[in-house]
């Protein structure tokens, strides 16, 4: 079962939210940060083919251009 957050006051319409940060595995230098709530399922062949990546080769960035472009 899910747990839900929930906010009160100003904040009583906030949607917590979740990133992916993605490049093609290919060609490293294509790199791509979703954004979507955190209770959305992604469909990654549909977003790869929106994204007009090859098949199979969307995947998650590797931890040092995660660091040097989002500093995390």
């Amino acid at each position: 079962m899910k747990e839900h957050v929930k906010f009160d006051g100003e904040y009583s319409e906030t949607v917590l939210a979740k990133q992916l940060f993605l490049n093609d595995k290919k060609n490293k230098d294509l790199m791509w940060l979703v954004c979507a709530a955190a209770d959305t399922q992604i469909d990654m062949k549909a977003l790869q083919k929106h994204l007009k990546v090859g098949s199979g080769n969307l995947r998650a960035a590797d931890a040092e251009p995660l660091y040097q472009y989002l500093g995390c």
